[in-house]
């Protein structure tokens, strides 16, 4: 409470009412936010103070903090070592070395990473697939000429089904027009009903939807958007040949340009051609609205080429403390450690799209978050850029069933692996493992 005595007093109080009429006093409640413990990080350097690796660079990372420089040496290929010192606002020096010198000022880590063994947590298949989501029924967020409907209409309407080989096919109608001022071509939007902290999400995919005016997406999302993020591992439109990989975030959390040397895919441009889009806050005023932090994976990764090529395997790594790295493996190139069940990404290569958390982006930014397959039509991103418009767009999708034969998801599988760092499911309301609870490793849940 704040009265006037003295010259004005903050009176602090152990209990919160009752509440009685002042004349002139202030009372606030104490609004006590829980602020998540940070998971270990799964990097591990010896750094030393006044100590230089000479030579031997591999990349040079401007405007880093020292405590950035031992996770962005462990997502680069071929790093031993690290460097920082003061140069341009703080550089971290990437090193292929490890033999340190005296130097005065710098400061060097050796990569000791830990061990990491992926575990087989859960699988989403042909033999419980629909049941471990629910489906949402609301109008579409982004504008969209779609009706998103309810299990029970999608089954009557063919729209989802478990195929006698054991895929999982879900798509929109493609056989009626859509007439009576109806919110749009029924479709489906599904949401997890399991949260996650982290983990190695492996998405066996056969077939994405495709067709003119389509805009599908297979993404993660957290509670009181954009609060808790989201990110989109899967996302295009009708006609583009390269997948889209991207973060949305409240203000606070960049990528850097100089990122782009640890991925195989591009940064997208914001509003102005050849300047990337690098900052993940949906409303940067250099970049398009909601754009976030996106990357293009290289050609082939989406729609008709990725379906010609009978698909492949997109993997999410998300280590909690650390980074979200993303793969995307054609059906020729899936490392025989994902088909054989032992997935290691230390051996994957280069990834498609990496984003390092740090001082850049703090990984409270991403919290338990829901997985999500939709598929809408024409709205905010697809509509916009449909030649005609966005009217044009949905006259199309209104009067042309026969355009989206091949708008549907068709999916083998997704497992979900956990290393013992981040094997929390925030539906559980525990841990998977009463021990790391108890240790503080599984991300703000109580032990029970």
């Amino acid at each position: 409470m704040i009265s006037s005595y003295n010259g004005g007093t903050c009176w602090l109080k152990s209990i919160t009412g009752p509440l009685i009429y002042a004349p002139g006093n202030i009372v606030g409640i104490l609004n006590k936010t829980v602020v998540p413990s940070p998971l270990p990080s799964i990097n591990k350097c010896t750094m030393q103070n006044n100590t230089d690796i000479s030579g031997n660079n591999l990349i040079n990372i401007p405007n880093s903090q020292p405590s950035d420089c031992c996770n962005l040496c462990y997502i680069t290929q071929g790093c031993k070592a690290y460097t920082w010192s003061s140069v341009s606002n703080g550089t971290c020096w990437l090193k292929s070395s490890s033999t340190t010198s005296f130097n005065n000022g710098i400061i060097a880590g050796v990569l000791t990473p830990a061990t990491i063994n992926w575990t087989l947590s859960e699988t989403y298949n042909s033999a419980n697939f629909y049941s471990k989501f629910n489906f949402y029924t609301d109008g579409d967020p982004t504008h969209g000429f779609v009706d998103y409907v309810n299990q029970s209409v999608a089954q009557q309407l063919g729209l989802i089904s478990v195929n006698s080989n054991g895929t999982i096919y879900m798509g929109a109608d493609h056989t009626s027009k859509i007439t009576g001022g109806k919110r749009g071509r029924p479709s489906v939007r599904l949401s997890s009903k399991a949260a996650y902290n982290g983990g190695l999400f492996i998405h066996d995919l056969l077939h994405m939807p495709v067709g003119p005016g389509t805009w599908p997406a297979y993404w993660f999302v957290g509670p009181d958007w954009p609060n808790n993020g989201e990110a989109d591992i899967i996302e295009g439109i009708g006609g583009n040949t390269m997948n889209a990989v991207t973060l949305h975030t409240a203000d606070g959390c960049t990528m850097r340009k100089e990122y782009q040397q640890l991925f195989t895919g591009t940064f997208a441009d914001g509003k102005t051609h050849g300047v990337p889009a690098t900052d993940c806050f949906i409303q940067d005023w250099g970049q398009q609205p909601n754009e976030g932090c996106s990357i293009d994976a290289p050609g082939g990764t989406y729609g008709d080429g990725f379906n010609s090529a009978n698909g492949g395997v997109i993997a999410l790594e998300w280590e909690k403390n650390d980074f979200m790295r993303v793969w995307v493996f054609m059906r020729n190139n899936v490392p025989a450690d994902i088909t054989q069940g032992t997935p290691n990404p230390s051996n994957w290569g280069k990834p498609t799209a990496v984003f390092p958390f740090g001082s850049n982006c703090p990984s409270i930014y991403f919290n338990n978050m829901n997985l999500i397959y939709d598929l809408t039509f024409c709205g905010d991103w697809a509509g916009s850029v449909y030649p005609g418009g966005n009217g044009a767009c949905i006259a199309n999708v209104q009067n042309n069933p026969q355009d989206y034969s091949g708008a549907y998801w068709l999916i083998n599988s997704i497992k979900v692996y956990q290393n013992g760092l981040t094997s929390c499911v925030a539906d559980l309301g525990a841990c998977q493992r009463r021990q790391d609870c108890c240790s503080g490793l599984c991300f703000n849940l109580q032990c029970q």
